[in-house]
C-alpha cells in the first residue's frame, strides 16, 4: 500500500524515498499494525476529509539497539491524527517488535498526544492555539 506522501504529489513521492527519511521497522510491525493503521487513516480521510498526520520513531535511550553498530533502531513508532473540522485527535504508539504479529486491534495502541510528546520531546500540534492543544492532547480518546 502506498504511503500518503506517494499519493499526494510527485515531488512528495520522491522526497519520501530519501534515505534520511527512512527508519528501520520490524517486519511484523510494518506488515501488520502499521499497515492496518495506514488503511484506517485512509478510511477516516475518505469519510472526514482533510486530516493532518504526524508520524515518527520513538527512542527509549541513546544506547538502544543498532543495525551494523551504526543505525539506531527505534523502540516504537507513533502516529498522531488531527481532524480540524471536528477538532479531534487520535494518537497511536506501536512497539517496534514481533508483538505485532497477533490480530490487529488498533484500540490497544491508543495513547494521548501528551504521552507521545513526553516520550519524543516533540510538540506535535504546536500550530494550534494553546487552549485547544491542552484540551485535545491530554485525551487518549477512542477510535472514530
Amino acid at each position: 500500500m502506498p504511503s500518503f506522501e506517494m499519493t499526494w504529489s510527485y515531488s512528495a513521492a520522491r522526497e519520501v524515498q530519501f534515505h534520511s527519511n527512512l527508519s528501520p521497522q520490524h517486519p511484523s510491525l510494518n506488515r501488520r499494525s502499521w499497515a492496518a493503521l495506514d488503511r484506517a487513516i485512509h478510511g477516516w480521510a475518505d469519510k472526514r476529509g482533510l486530516l493532518f498526520v504526524v508520524s515518527g520513531p520513538v527512542f527509549n535511550s541513546d544506547s538502544g539497539p543498532r543495525l551494523n553498530d551504526l543505525v539506531a533502531v527505534p523502540n516504537a513508532y507513533f502516529k498522531a491524527v488531527y481532524d480540524p473540522t471536528e477538532q479531534a485527535v487520535l494518537a497511536f504508539l506501536l512497539p517496534n517488535d514481533e508483538s505485532n504479529v497477533a490480530s490487529v486491534d488498533l484500540a490497544k495502541f491508543l495513547v494521548s498526544v501528551d504521552d507521545i510528546e513526553e516520550r519524543t520531546g516533540l510538540d506535535l500540534f504546536s500550530g494550534l492555539p494553546e487552549q485547544l492543544q491542552k484540551s485535545l492532547e491530554a485525551d487518549s480518546g477512542h477510535i472514530w
